[in-house]
């Protein structure tokens, strides 16, 4: 668990930025004055208090966050090892800055504040502002106002992800999995997470693939069965309780549980996961039906 008090801010920092490129992530040092640095250091320091004020909650795909009180947590060990935005930082203080040519014409994904050996702090922001013909009007006053028509970069004060050496501290849930969590992550884990699912109940035959295949094109879907995957409730579940749950639920067991197997079709697997990952419940009172897409462990 990383200690937040024991994080030095007092040392070098480096600014990095990213953008994407083609299917990966590209980008580098930018150059900063000592008053830039300071001004970014009093962000991080200041992020690093706020967080000591609130409470670490494991990261889960499907929990709600209340940011003033809470961040998320996650280990760095569960990003693949060819993560690119954390290749790209780390060591970034060794890199030669980059020139004006070396950026990109268009949108930066992110930057961040890296303080080697101790903490990068992540904003998904693009603080790239170019003075485009036709839209405003960039000016500098002095005695005059004069037009300024090289790039610009404007920073606020907000950070979304803090990184060490073991985990991801995270402000907001959205920008770790946009940064994260892209296609790719997902074409390379959907497979291995049907095949846990498998290892419990038993999946009839074309059922696996085509779970993978529904999981691959929809997000709520791949959210869902994600979330299966790291809580591991499934593992000591019998295809009987899944079946009776089924029913206490309202739904129709026959429909995708045939022969002691899991059998599923297209317009069943939204239920199916729905149903393994406990996102029904019945109003106590009402007795109203009801699918949460969020959920928080009290």
């Amino acid at each position: 668990m990383t200690t937040l008090n024991a994080l030095d801010l007092s040392g070098h920092v480096a600014l990095g930025v990213g953008w994407r490129e083609r299917n990966s992530i590209d980008g580098g040092r930018v150059g900063i004055t000592n008053d830039v640095a300071e001004r970014f250091r009093a962000i991080a320091v200041n992020h690093v208090e706020a967080l000591v004020s609130r409470s670490p909650k494991a990261f889960s795909p499907e929990a709600d966050l209340e940011p003033r009180d809470e961040y998320f947590v996650a280990d760095v060990a569960e990003l693949d090892e060819d993560e690119p935005i954390t290749n790209l930082l780390d060591g970034l203080e060794l890199r030669d800055p980059m020139s004006l040519m070396d950026l990109p014409k268009g949108s930066l994904l992110f930057y961040a504040f890296v303080f080697p050996q101790q903490a990068t702090f992540v904003r998904k922001l693009n603080p790239y502002q170019t003075a485009k013909k036709g839209s405003r009007v960039w000016t500098r006053l002095g005695d005059t106002l004069t037009e300024i028509l090289d790039p610009l970069f404007a920073f606020d004060s907000r950070v979304d992800l803090v990184i060490t050496a073991e985990e991801i501290l995270i402000s907001n849930a959205t920008a770790f999995e946009l940064l994260f969590k892209e296609e790719n992550y997902f074409m390379l884990h959907v497979d291995n997470w049907v095949q846990a699912i498998s290892d419990y109940l038993p999946l009839s035959s074309g059922s696996g693939q085509l779970l993978i295949e529904g999981c691959r094109t929809n997000t709520r879907l791949r959210r869902r069965l994600e979330s299966i995957h790291r809580r591991g409730h499934l593992r000591d579940v019998p295809i009987a309780a899944v079946q009776t749950q089924a029913k206490e639920q309202g739904l129709d067991a026959e429909r995708f549980i045939q022969n002691g197997q899991l059998d599923l079709h297209d317009a069943s697997i939204e239920d199916v996961l729905k149903l393994l990952n406990e996102d029904l419940f019945i109003g106590p009172f009402s007795g109203t039906q009801f699918a949460v897409d969020r959920k928080s462990q009290r």
